[in-house]
Parts: C-alpha cells; sequence; structure tokens
C-alpha cells in the first residue's frame, strides 16, 4: 500500500527536519546580543592545532589572512546566502588548515540553505579526509547462540585511517537485575568485553541493518576541552552571559539526531525508560548500566575506538529528548532551566571527572533550578552526559583514533533504488519485491543482486503514463539488478484528446476556444486535456452571418464540449443580402419577417443569408387596411421573397371609418345628441367618423326622469361624454325614474270660503333644486255628491309666487284656459276636476313659496270648497310645507286640510293651526283656541289630537317641535309630532267655544 511508510521514511523526515531548520532555544532575560564581538580561536585544541573557529565574517577573512589566502582560495568557497552573508561550514585552507565558521546563535542570519544529507555528508566527510565504507552484508543472518542471545547477523565495519576490528555482540540481559527494578526487556549492546565473540568481529550494524536502517562512519568535530587542558574557552556564568553563546556547528545535530531517532524506535516497542550509553574498551554490561542507573530499561553502546560515551538517562517517563540529549555540562554548580534548555545543541566545555560518576543535573526540589550532582537521585528526574569517568587516560585529545559513530541516515550497507515522480500527471509506483509504493519521491534499499520491478500507474483518466528515465527508459515495466544504488524517474502526463474545426457555407468568420488553443481562422485543431471542458465561440466577419454548429454542438450560441474523447464540429456561415421594407398610404401599420429581422415599425431594413427564404407579414394598426404589396412582392396575401440578391418591398396601408352607436338602458325616458352633429338618439343612434374624431355625447333627460348616466367608451358620470374615436366605439346612457324617497304628494283642505279676508287660501313650497309641474284645483258644486251642504257653487282660484307677489296664473272654469294646452295637459295628469264651474290651474314651479286664493264667483260666492295641490312630476322634488287659511266653523263647517306621504320608509311631519296668532298678521276674527285632530284616511283612525302645543301626550315632543323650527307662536295654538308612513292622512281644525280664521300647516321635518 502506498501509505504503508516505513520506520525509515518517518526517521529521515524526522532527521531532515532537525537538520534543515533547528527549533531556536528560547532566550533569557540576560541573554544580551554581542554582534561586533570577536571570536577567532586559532588552534583551538592544541590536540588539533590546525583547526580552528570562526564566529564571524570578519574573524573567518582574518583566519584567512593568517595564513596568506583569501576567501576565494578557500576550499570549497563560502557560499553567498541571500542575505548577503557567508554560509557556515567547514573551510580548508590551502595549507591544510580547517576552520569551522560558526555564527554567535543571537546573530541575525537567514536558515542554512537546504542540502540533501547526502550532499551533507559527502562535504562533511570530504572536509574532514574521511573515506566512506559501505558494510558488507551477508545474503543471510546467522542466529546467534544461546538462548538468551537474539537472533541478529553481524557485519564487518571499517573506517579510515584506522580500522576497527574488534569482536563486538549484541547483549540481551536475561536475569533480573538485583540492583534495581531493572528487567530482563534491556537490550545491551557492548564492545564485546565479557560476553562471547563472534568470530567475524561485527558489531550492530547488520542489525540495524535488518530492520531497514542505514550506517554510515565520519569522524565528529567536537571542540573543547578537558580537565587540566590550557585555558581555552570555558566559561563561568558570568562569561557565559558576556559571551552570549558559544558557537554552534551546524553539522551537530546530523550527526547526533540519529541516536535519538533510534531511540524513538526502540521506545515505541516498550513501554519504559531508556538510556544510551558509551565506552571504549572493556565491558559495560547491563548489570553496571542498570546499578547507575535502576530506571534504564534499554541500553545502546555506540563503538568507538575513542572513550567519547555519552549517556542519556530518566526516572519518571520519557523525556523531550530534542531539548536536552546534545547538552554539554558546564562547571558552575547550579544552573537555571531555561539556560540548560538553551545551551542544548552547542559546543562547550566537555570535562572527565576520573575516578568519580559521570557529571549529572537534577530538578532540585523547590526552585526548579538543576543542580550539580554525583550520583542520580532516586526523587526527581536527572540528565546525565559525560565521558567515560573509568578512562580518563582516553580522551578527546587522542586524535590519532578517530571517532567510529553509528548514525541511522539512510541504507549504506546495501544497494538504494530511488524513484522520483515527475510530470504534469498524476500516478503511483510499486516495486517488485514489495517494498516501494509512493506517490511522490521514495525509495527502499534491497539486498545487492535483488532483481526489482518497478509497474507505474498512472491515477485516474486524465493522467497518462509518459515513460522511464535513469536506470529504465520506456514505458513498460522498468526491471533493474540492485548491484548497486541506482535512482528512476517515472513521468506521468495530463491525457490529452484531439478538438478539429471545420468551417463551412457561403460566408467566412472565426471560430475561438476559451480555453485558448483553437483560432480558426488560422489554428483549427489541438489538444486539450482530458475532461477539458472547451467553449467555442463563433464570429462571423463583415457581411456573413453566423447559421450553426453541427457535430458535436449544434445551435447558434457558445459550443461547450468536454474533451473526454476526440471531437470534431463544422461552424457553417453564410454571406448575407439586404431586404428593405417601405410603408405607404394614409393608413398604418406594420411589417415583420420570418426569420426574424424586419419589424418595420423601426427596423425596415435587414440582412439574410443568401438564398434565404422570408415571408413578410403586413399587419394594419387599428382604423387602417392593408392594401397590399408592390416591389419584389404583389397582391394582398403573404410575401415570400427569395433573398439571392438585394431586394426591397413596398406595403401600402389606408385608413379606416368607425362606428360610434348609442344605446339607451334603464326605466326612465330621454334623447342623446352629438357634437359634430350626427348623433340624435332618439331616432339617429349610429353614425361613422373619422378615426380620431373627438366626439361630445349629451344627455337630456324626458320630463319626470332623470339621466342615470354614461357607460363605455371611457365614459362614465352624468355630466358630457367625449369619445375619441380609435376604434368602433358604443357608449351606453341610462334614463331612470327618480328614486321613490319619501316625501309630500298631494294637499286638499275643505273649509268656508266667504268674501274679504276670509276667503280659503292655500300655501306650500317646493324643495330641492329643479323645477316641478303641479295642478291646483279647487272643488265645490261636486262636493254636493259626497253630501256636503252649501258648497262654493262657482269657485275661482289664483296661483301667487310669494317671493314676488306675482300672479302666476288664474281660473274660473277648468275648460277654460289662457294656454289651450294647459287643458290636454289637466286632462293627462288625471287631476281635472268633476265639474265644469271648478277651476284647475297646471304650471312647473321653481323650487319655492306659493300660495293659491280661493273665491266664488257671483251671487253664490260663499260656502265650503276644497282646493287641492298635487305632483304630475319629478318626485325627488318634495313639496316641504303645505298650509291653508280660513274660517274654522262648527259641524260640516270645520277646515279639513288633506294630504298624502309618497316614497318608501316614514315621513316625519309636524302639524299646526295658527289661530290668535293671525291677529298680529292683521286677520280679524282669528279662531281665538283651535283644536287639531289628525285621521288616516285608510281607516279613519284618530293617530293625534292636540289643543295646546305645549302640551302633549309625549312631553319630548315638545322640544322636538322647538327644535325643527315650527313651534306655533301662541300657546293656545295646537301642534303635533308625527313620523308617519307613506299613505293618506286628513288634518281637522275646530274652534274650542267659537269659530273663527285658522291656518292649518303641514310641514315636512328632514
Amino acid at each position: 500500500m502506498r501509505t504503508n511508510a516505513s520506520l525509515l521514511t518517518a526517521l529521515v523526515t524526522l532527521l531532515i527536519g532537525i537538520t534543515a531548520a533547528p527549533a531556536a532555544p528560547p532566550a533569557a532575560q540576560k541573554d544580551l546580543p554581542v554582534p561586533d564581538f570577536a571570536c577567532l580561536h586559532e588552534g583551538f585544541k592544541w590536540w588539533y592545532p590546525t583547526f580552528s573557529v570562526a564566529c564571524s565574517q570578519a574573524d573567518l577573512i582574518q583566519w584567512a589572512s593568517n595564513r596568506g589566502t583569501t576567501l576565494s582560495m578557500l576550499s570549497p568557497v563560502p557560499p553567498v546566502l541571500p542575505d548577503g552573508s557567508l554560509a557556515q561550514g567547514t573551510y580548508r585552507a590551502p595549507n591544510g588548515d580547517l576552520a569551522l565558521f560558526a555564527r554567535f546563535a543571537g546573530d541575525t542570519f537567514l536558515p542554512i540553505p537546504y542540502r540533501t544529507r547526502a550532499e551533507v555528508r559527502a562535504v562533511y566527510l570530504a572536509s574532514m579526509g574521511v573515506d566512506e565504507v559501505l558494510a558488507a552484508s551477508p545474503p543471510t543472518l546467522a542466529a546467534a547462540p544461546g538462548p538468551c542471545d537474539p537472533v541478529f547477523g553481524m557485519a564487518l565495519l571499517g573506517t579510515v585511517p584506522t580500522a576497527f576490528s574488534g569482536s563486538v555482540r549484541l547483549y540481551r540481559q536475561c536475569a533480573t537485575n538485583p540492583s534495581g527494578p531493572y528487567s530482563g526487556k534491556s537490550i545491551l549492546y557492548t564492545e564485546g568485553h565479557g560476553g562471547s565473540f563472534l568470530d567475524t568481529g561485527a558489531d550492530f550494524v547488520q542489525w540495524l541493518s535488518s530492520l531497514g536502517f542505514d550506517v554510515y562512519l565520519a569522524d565528529m568535530p567536537l571542540y573543547g576541552t578537558n580537565q587540566g587542558d590550557p585555558a581555552a574557552l570555558v566559561l563561568d556564568h558570568e562569561d557565559y552571559v558576556l559571551h552570549e553563546r558559544a558557537p554552534v556547528s551546524p553539522l551537530w545535530t546530523e550527526m547526533l539526531a540519529p541516536q535519538m531517532a533510534i531511540i524513538d524506535f526502540i521506545r515505541a516497542r516498550s513501554s519504559g525508560p531508556l538510556g544510551v550509553a558509551g565506552r571504549s574498551g572493556g565491558a559495560m554490561l547491563a548489570n553496571g548500566i542498570g546499578t547507575i542507573h535502576p530506571s534504564v530499561d534499554y541500553v545502546l553502546s555506540i563503538a568507538s575506538a575513542t572513550p567519547h560515551s555519552m549517556r542519556l538517562g530518566s526516572v519518571f517517563g520519557p523525556f523531550d529528548l530534542g531539548d536536552w540529549e546534545q547538552w554539554s555540562p558546564r562547571t558552575y554548580a547550579v544552573v537555571g532551566h531555561e539556560e540548560l534548555i538553551r545551551s542544548a545543541g552547542r559546543l562547550g566545555g566537555v570535562f572527565a571527572f576520573s575516578g568519580q560518576d559521570p557529571c549529572c543535573f537534577r530538578v532540585a526540589p523547590g526552585d526548579g533550578f538543576y543542580e550539580w550532582v554525583t550520583v542520580p537521585p532516586s526523587d526527581g528526574r536527572t540528565i546525565a552526559l559525560a565521558v567515560d569517568p573509568a578512562h580518563a587516560d582516553h580522551s578527546l585529545s587522542e586524535a590519532q583514533k578517530p571517532a567510529v559513530l553509528a548514525f541511522l541516515d539512510g541504507v549504506m550497507s546495501a544497494p538504494h533504488l530511488a524513484v522520483t515522480l515527475a510530470g504534469s500527471g498524476q500516478g503511483f509506483v510499486t516495486s517488485s519485491p514489495d517494498a516501494i509504493d509512493c506517490l511522490s519521491a521514495c525509495g527502499a534499499t534491497f539486498a545487492p543482486g535483488t532483481q526489482v520491478t518497478l509497474t507505474a500507474t498512472a491515477e485516474g483518466p486524465a493522467s497518462v503514463f509518459a515513460g522511464w528515465s535513469g536506470a529504465c527508459t520506456g514505458t513498460g515495466a522498468c526491471v533493474v539488478t540492485m548491484n548497486a544504488s541506482m535512482s528512476v524517474i517515472a513521468t506521468f502526463n495530463i491525457a490529452t484528446m484531439p478538438l478539429t474545426i471545420e468551417k463551412a457555407g457561403t460566408g467566412t468568420g472565426l471560430v475561438a476556444s476559451t480555453p485558448a488553443g483553437i483560432e480558426c481562422g488560422a489554428t483549427c485543431a489541438t489538444n486539450f486535456a482530458l475532461g477539458t471542458l472547451v467553449t467555442l465561440t463563433a464570429s462571423p466577419d463583415s457581411g456573413s452571418v453566423f447559421q450553426g454548429w453541427s457535430g458535436a454542438c449544434s445551435g447558434v450560441s457558445a459550443c461547450a464540449v468536454t474533451m473526454d474523447a476526440a471531437k470534431s464540429l463544422t461552424a457553417t456561415f453564410g454571406a448575407l443580402n439586404t431586404l428593405t421594407v417601405t410603408k405607404s398610404g394614409a393608413g398604418s401599420g406594420s411589417v415583420s419577417s420570418s426569420p426574424a429581422g424586419i419589424d418595420c415599425g423601426s427596423v425596415c431594413a435587414a440582412s439574410f443569408v443568401m438564398g434565404e427564404n422570408v415571408a413578410l407579414t403586413a399587419t394594419p394598426a387599428v382604423n387602417s387596411i392593408f392594401d397590399g404589396w408592390s416591389g419584389a412582392c404583389t397582391g394582398t396575401g403573404a410575401c415570400v421573397v427569395t433573398v439571392d440578391a438585394a431586394k426591397s418591398v413596398s406595403a401600402t396601408f389606408s385608413l379606416t371609418q368607425l362606428g360610434l352607436a348609442i344605446a339607451k338602458a334603464g326605466n326612465g325616458a330621454g334623447n342623446v345628441t352629438s357634437s359634430p352633429a350626427g348623433l340624435d338618439c332618439g331616432a339617429a343612434c349610429f353614425r361613422v367618423f373619422e378615426p380620431g374624431t373627438m366626439v361630445t355625447l349629451t344627455a337630456t333627460s324626458d320630463p319626470n326622469h332623470i339621466f342615470g348616466g354614461w357607460t363605455g367608451g371611457g365614459c362614465s358620470g352624468t355630466g358630457p361624454c367625449v369619445v375619441t374615436l380609435l376604434a368602433a366605439t358604443q357608449v351606453t346612457a341610462a334614463f331612470i325614474d327618480p328614486p321613490a324617497t319619501v316625501r309630500l304628494a298631494n294637499l286638499s283642505t275643505r273649509g268656508q270660503v266667504l268674501s274679504g279676508s276670509d276667503v280659503l287660501i292655500s300655501g306650500f313650497v317646493i324643495g330641492g333644486n329643479q323645477p316641478k309641474t303641479i295642478v291646483m284645483t279647487v272643488a265645490g258644486p261636486s262636493l254636493i255628491d259626497h253630501g256636503v251642504t252649501s258648497p262654493l257653487m262657482n269657485p275661482m282660484i289664483t296661483l301667487v309666487r310669494m317671493s314676488d307677489n306675482t300672479v302666476i296664473g288664474n281660473n274660473d272654469d277648468w275648460q277654460f284656459q289662457t294656454n289651450p294646452q294647459d287643458l290636454a295637459r289637466i286632462q293627462a295628469s288625471g287631476f281635472a276636476p268633476a265639474n265644469a264651474f271648478e277651476p284647475a290651474i297646471i304650471a312647473t314651479l321653481p323650487p319655492g313659496a306659493y300660495t293659491a286664493i280661493v273665491q266664488g264667483v257671483g251671487v253664490t260666492a260663499t260656502g265650503i270648497g276644497l282646493v287641492g295641490l298635487y305632483e304630475v312630476d319629478n318626485p325627488h322634488m318634495p313639496l316641504i310645507n303645505i298650509s291653508t287659511r280660513g274660517q274654522v266653523r262648527t259641524g260640516n263647517n270645520a277646515m279639513i286640510a288633506g294630504f298624502i306621504i309618497h316614497g318608501i320608509g316614514e315621513q316625519r311631519v309636524v302639524i299646526t293651526v295658527a289661530g290668535p296668532s293671525l291677529s298680529g298678521a292683521g286677520i280679524p276674527n282669528p279662531l281665538a283656541n283651535p283644536h287639531l285632530t289628525i285621521v288616516r284616511s285608510s281607516d279613519g283612525a284618530v293617530i293625534a289630537t292636540n289643543d295646546n302645543w305645549q302640551v302633549q301626550a309625549d312631553p319630548s315632543h315638545v322640544g322636538l317641535i322647538q327644535s325643527v323650527g315650527f313651534a306655533p307662536a301662541n300657546s293656545l295654538e295646537p301642534a303635533v309630532y308625527l313620523s308617519l308612513p307613506p299613505g293618506a292622512y286628513t288634518a281637522i281644525v275646530q274652534g274650542v267655544g267659537g269659530i273663527g280664521v285658522g291656518l292649518v300647516g303641514v310641514y315636512a321635518v328632514q
């Protein structure tokens, strides 16, 4: 599986990260940057006088100058970093002297340029004069003897200039450690003293190789001093603050991080803390390590020809090894935690204490500082780093014995096959035997002579395998024999598919693509990545039109093609000719085309593809007609033009006349006339006019009817109707009967007609705002037929307008009228008197007050008469007040006033009789104490009586009579307030204890 990463991949990733960008230690409050501090240490090690340390670029220039050379003569020439400074590293002068150029940690400089671990190793080993030697790996691993021995094979390891040939073995402790909790889980590797010797004399390199690790040899560039050395770079606490930091080798992490990696590897397979120890000569058995560090479960010794040793241990659990495994102890007794951490990874004084335990630090109780101890306590974590105290005579000063260190940094004991993936596509490479499965750069180590088959597989349909380079070529399986390390590159590219465009038709144009590639024009075919969505746009040249796609697209819109296979399309362009339409005639209309292009109206010319058949349609406007075609078409039917050249067509439109019709509705009657003249409906209710004519219609209702309003033609209301004829139009005029409102309709009064001021006088008031036609009659001789004795035998009536006392008319005998037409009108009204000697007047009166005076003619000029007032038309123009003045006597000679209420609902009336108050108007012999009785004529029922108006059966009526303004002027005069339904009523006026002139009045209350 591609996701099954080996331990080696994880460790190498860890080591590269440490090398490329080592973590900066935390700053301390007492740290002071010393950018100008010079620290050129010539012959820094007395035992290695050709080795120097330079802490700044100026120091390195000075060092080269002291040897009569320049930076450009060094090997290698110091590279210049992007910030203009020189790269750190080890440089050799022409005389062979070496200088380690390591900046102060507090200086500002860019990180070291990234180099592969192979490049770092090669540069460093070459600078130290050490050759790289591969350990021979036997084809099989031999089992070590003994029940407690691990099953590991051996390999031979050599160094230059001195080969190490001692016997070593990997030892597994089986017995329980009597000195502490140390148990048989531990693995102890020693240099062979005290254990069984293997006759090949090998170390643990083969064991590491069997786990997938690589091993190589290198010299370690330690610099420092031993106890008793001449004055050198050994700092106390105050000096350390002044100097800021000791110089740092950029290669230190490169060499020590693999030890941390193997610690992590072993720890991942167990559950306890770990110790690392190394020594030169003699056995360091498990019991010895366990005695010093009872908590250590695993012990790993690094074989070395020099006594360089390092031990890391913990009591209560794993440390973050990256913080402290590179620490070199100092001479001061107490240091702070931050300073201990800050010094990790630096080079400083390294001390040996003959005959003593290794120097150690522990976390001091209470203050959290690390304090110097001689024996690791059991009550806190300890960190111990020291040279071997038992062999002080073997010191770092013995340069003749180069260090032999095992580094976990790439397989060097077996051939390595590296695989790199390249190209724009996606894919992966697998191997047989199963060791490689990668999506990017990867590799694996194989036994010498192994035949490895690599298989490249493209990822998904959008990628293809393009072929091998390096140790293989071609596109088939890559087969290599691993006699040496080698590398292979597998290239994957994105798959492509061809897209081809052709152009057709009589016109010309251009086809372009997004993404770019097609511009046809010139480039009409290209390849696109598999799955690419390509949008094609066709642009016709001037004088041409794009007619559409065929092939992988259709229609005339932009064409979108998904390149999941080879695709081809044809774009058709047609040449254009112009078709022009003109319009003529007095009318108006429009011409449109199919296919679209002409809409004349506004667009009266368009270009069409050569040879195309274009159908023209003429549509007359309102009030116009289409008369026909001329030019490329004739007649009045459909016009089809073949546009094989420029063509023109004319369409003629003429005006039409429009009809205006009048309809009448409703239960009334009336007439409608027009301006301009032509309509007089009555009879002429239809006429035609020119389109656009503005016609004003006027409605006049017949008598006794009203005009209810207009509908149609955009008219409403009752005013004049104005119609602008844009189409045939009908307008309806509604004439209706007046609304049946409740009102006083007819009045009659029977009383004595005497002479002088004792004549019978009847008054009435017409309300509203329109004239009203009334008929007034006086019955005299005809009363005999109704049992009335002493009737007025020859009455005469005079009608007077009260506003100016103008006599409107008078009559003695109704059949003799001043205007002969009035005779017919009286007869038509239905109110003609029954006797030829009885008078009648018909008159159309505007609203106002009127008086009718009844007198006798001849020797029989007195008697009982009955004056009547009757409405003929406009019932909505009410009679609002009716009154009669005459003699009131006893018996049949009492005054009797009759009135009729018409309409719907009840009519409120006040009926009064004036008597005593008439004396103030100059009337002699007024009725001193009148009495009023109201009788419903339909059943003779008395519905109200009154003698004195201030005394009412319902006391509230006194206030009502006053509120409407009809209260009598004298308290002895009667009055009633009634709300009466439609019908006929009689008011009988009598005197209480006497006779005289009385005035009865009936008043409508709104």
